[in-house]
């Protein structure tokens, strides 16, 4: 007998979702409405209406307060050039007036260094106009009595960063090379002859610590380095400052980001001073032996140990005395001086951090230079 098979169910229909309705076309003389176009948000500091130097309403520090002074300078040195619009003064970022917040030696250094610059190229161009030359005269009296007395007679270089990598010695450098604009540009007689100093005392110290001519790659232990301690900007302009080509093979790959990025506007600045004649001192410091490794002041002590041939061991001794704990410091280096980039310098070296291991001894018949208070 055949068994009986039940009849399967057809299963239920699935309900289609009805289709989207299409919306009318619009009328053959109907146009389309363009999409508004966003404004350009200005820089950082950038007045809205140039022609005048009566100011704008300063800026919160916020968590880019490094980056906000970079732009700006790079800003500044745009209207230097002819390459952008005239920048105002900001209170904002005016530290010669205001003793503003969240900064540290590094930011002071690049905003008396900038608004130095800034009000001395509105002075060239506005003159008298709304109220140019008070704000030279406050800028050059905090990059006199502050900046410059900070770092040539009081702490000495970096204020209490003395040697500090990537990313912190750029923005000494910053103020170094906009202090040394502003003298340029305004003519000023103590303040060329102070920021030239100032000039020499870095060359001569990040030269005690760098490669021999032509490398010029810098090595050293430092503070506010809790890790392998990189000097590509320390280098980048001791490399410039002597002439050399590139002055990175970075910038060489590529120029128009490796330029424009406000973390080389030490080297920039550099290059206009070079340029056309405009700074004899800054040319006098070019070629191989125009600049001499030297000691000079800085707030904690620091030797140098160097052999031209072998190498270099950067040694700093426990800090004592100090009001607070010194902490992420890298307080020895030994440095080879065969590396033939800033990539094989420091991965060739050997570092030492907060005082845990003894340093290496000294490179045999080295040369000592001495950093420190007493210098």
């Amino acid at each position: 007998m055949k068994k009986k098979t039940r009849s399967k169910k057809a299963p239920p229909p699935v309900a289609r979702k009805p289709a989207p309705r299409k919306k009318p076309a619009p009328p053959p003389t109907a146009r389309k409405k363009a999409a508004p176009v966003a404004a350009k948000k200005p820089l950082v500091g950038e007045k809205k209406r140039p022609g005048g130097d009566d100011g704008v309403v300063g800026q919160g520090q916020g968590s880019g307060w490094s980056g906000n002074i970079g732009r700006r300078g790079a800003a500044v040195l745009d209207w230097i050039e002819g390459l952008g619009p005239p920048v105002g003064y900001e209170p904002g970022f005016d530290i010669g007036v205001n003793d503003l917040a969240q900064t540290s030696d590094n930011h002071e250094a690049g905003l008396w260094g900038i608004e130095a610059m800034r009000a001395a190229q509105a002075l060239l161009v506005w003159g008298l106009d709304r109220g140019a030359r008070e704000r030279w005269r406050t800028a050059l009296d905090a990059l006199l009595n502050k900046h410059l007395a900070r770092e040539l007679d009081n702490a000495g270089l970096g204020g209490g960063e003395c040697l500090t990598p990537d990313s912190h010695t750029h923005q000494h450098l910053w103020g170094v090379m906009a202090a040394r604009a502003a003298a340029v540009i305004s003519g000023d007689k103590q303040a060329l002859e102070r920021t030239g100093e100032l000039v020499l005392r870095w060359a001569r110290m990040l030269r005690a610590v760098s490669t021999p001519y032509p490398g010029l790659f810098v090595g050293s232990a430092g503070f506010r380095s809790p890790h392998t301690p990189v000097f590509f900007a320390a280098s980048a302009w001791l490399r410039q400052l002597a002439g050399l080509p590139g002055p990175m093979p970075e910038f060489a790959k590529n120029p128009d980001r490796n330029w424009s990025d406000p973390f080389s506007l030490h080297v920039r600045i550099l290059r206009w001073l070079q340029g056309r004649g405009r700074d004899s001192f800054i040319h006098s410091l070019a070629g191989e032996d125009a600049v001499q490794p030297g000691g000079c002041k800085m707030k904690y002590e620091m030797v140098v140990y160097r052999s031209e041939r072998r190498g270099h061991l950067v040694v700093i001794p426990p800090v004592k005395n100090s009001p607070r704990p010194v902490k992420q410091v890298c307080d020895w280096a030994l440095v080879p001086h065969d590396a033939k980039s800033l990539r094989q310098l420091t991965q060739g070296s050997r570092f030492g951090f907060d005082w845990q291991t003894p340093p290496p001894d000294p490179p045999p018949g080295a040369q000592i230079i001495r950093f420190g208070p007493d210098k």
